[in-house]
């Protein structure tokens, strides 16, 4: 989220949250949806970020959404605000 400037709903949750479909593997590129009228764009991805992408896509062959609850949901913008 850091590297990107990315607000928690763009990240997280069904609106815009970041899914799968949006990574670019071969360009290392990811489609950015923003929220509150910003312009939606393609965004570089370094080296680290996409080797811990493929491990989090490992650990998460179905799901649609990069970020998922423990129950395998989209998680919610209320839950980024209860994690440690």
């Amino acid at each position: 989220m850091f590297r990107h400037g990315l607000r928690v709903g763009e990240a997280v949750g069904s609106k815009c949250g970041l899914r799968w479909d949006a990574l670019m593997w071969t360009e290392h590129q990811i489609f950015i949806t923003r929220e509150k009228g910003s312009d939606s764009g393609v965004h570089p991805l370094r080296d680290d970020e996409l080797v811990l992408l493929k491990e989090l896509r490992e650990m998460l062959p179905d799901s649609k959404y990069i970020f998922v609850s423990e129950r395998g949901e989209v998680m919610s913008t209320g839950l980024t605000q209860k994690l440690p």
